[in-house]
């Protein structure tokens, strides 16, 4: 559990092995606006409880209904926009490999949201997998989430496949590829003009285009970019004081006040 800058609370469950992890979150006053794109190597689950929020996969936009289930394939580049200060919960499944079936393993093939509010034996999995983080110990823990992970997994296949959704276009072929280029060299990127140079484009035009896709501006969006990946490196008991050197800062100090401006505690608070 920790505080955001608002003084409310936000509740966390995380549960990590070495193929998976499972993260329950509740956040009271999310960050407004916000979006930060981003990719990984995992398979990513993630049930949308309540919130005001869109998924973006690249270019693509959804709106979020509660019990949305997002499927995200690994590499691929995406991420939440919080659309107004609504409490947001998810549970977010990230997993490299497990033992089913590869037939099942399509449904990755391209991000899509499928809604389970019909769906009482998916509920039911999501609703247990939140009771086994808390109850369990590690070894029991391991074994009885994985399973039921599995089981979400299969009757995704069975029961929803033909009810998917695949999101819509929403930002510029440039804001597509530009994106794609931070992600690939977000810690290497030395600051805005150099943007502009391997693009071949005026730091006005591309603030306007920041402007009109992400609502902040070319530099705030990189440093939100590496503030976020710096937070769970921390939460998963990474040291904060070198931490900082893998997320693009120079000094120690210059990385500290950006965290705590941005999460409003400091980076040793939230270490967990």
């Amino acid at each position: 559990m920790c505080y955001n800058h608002n003084g409310e609370i936000n509740m966390d469950s995380y549960v990590i092995f070495e193929n998976w992890q499972y993260i329950r979150r509740k956040t009271e006053m999310p960050q407004y606006n916000e979006m930060t794109l981003h990719r990984h190597e995992e398979y990513e689950l993630l049930y949308f409880v309540s919130g005001d929020a869109e998924c973006a996969f690249g270019a693509e936009r959804e709106k979020l209904l509660a019990e949305d289930v997002v499927l995200i394939p690994p590499q691929m580049l995406h991420g939440i926009k919080i659309l107004s200060k609504v409490q947001y919960v998810r549970s977010v499944i990230n997993f490299k490999k497990l033992s089913v079936n590869p037939e099942v393993l399509r449904l990755f093939a391209r991000p899509c949201v499928v809604n389970i509010t019909a769906n009482k034996r998916m509920r039911e999995c999501f609703n247990r997998l939140e009771d086994y983080a808390e109850f369990f110990m590690p070894a029991m823990k391991q074994q009885i989430m994985e399973g039921t992970i599995k089981e979400l997994l299969y009757l995704l296949y069975i029961t929803e496949r033909e009810n998917f959704i695949y999101p819509q276009i929403h930002i510029s072929s440039f804001m597509e590829i530009c994106l794609q280029y931070i992600e690939s060299r977000l810690n290497d990127i030395e600051n805005i003009d150099e943007l502009c140079r391997h693009f071949h484009v005026s730091r006005a035009y591309l603030f306007r285009e920041f402007k009109a896709a992400m609502n902040t501006s070319p530099k705030k969006y990189i440093d939100s970019r590496r503030l976020h990946i710096a937070e769970n490196l921390i939460a998963v008991g990474e040291n904060p004081t070198k931490v900082y050197l893998r997320c693009g800062y120079k000094d120690y100090s210059a990385f500290f006040k950006a965290y705590k401006r941005l999460f409003g505690v400091s980076p040793g608070s939230k270490k967990k």
